[in-house]
């Protein structure tokens, strides 16, 4: 049996929420989450209060620590146009906007019956 079919136990929960996520990882892709980056970056910031510096040096190399943050949070946001991932995204939320769209007509469909039994409802009570 091919390994590549099973989902493991820990991937369980990452698949009931996103199956094409899931299978985007599976397949070599990795998006770094800004909460990745975040404690790498105070990670950095707390080895540079430690070094042995002037407060100047310190706070520069601080700024420039953010300033790098900012900018990979920037690109990890950013998914190349045309590009397989792009692509995927694009069909994943083609089918999300479809299914919303049989979500409102079948929410639409119940009113409109919940409204034609109150009226039969009515009527009958009336000739009763």
């Amino acid at each position: 049996m091919s390994t590549d079919k099973i989902i493991k136990a820990s991937e369980v929960s990452q698949y009931a929420y996103c199956s094409k996520a899931w299978q985007l990882q599976r397949n070599g892709y990795r998006i770094k989450i800004p909460s990745e980056i975040k404690k790498e970056m105070d990670e950095k910031i707390e080895n540079i209060k430690k070094l042995s510096l002037p407060k100047e040096q310190k706070r520069e190399k601080i700024r420039n620590v953010k300033t790098e943050f900012e900018e990979r949070l920037d690109s990890s946001l950013k998914i190349e146009k045309g590009s397989e991932l792009h692509k995927e995204l694009g069909k994943t939320i083609l089918n999300i906007q479809k299914r919303e769209a049989k979500i409102n007509t079948i929410k639409i469909i119940t009113i409109i019956l919940l409204i034609l039994s109150a009226i039969v409802y009515f009527v009958l009570g009336v000739l009763l």
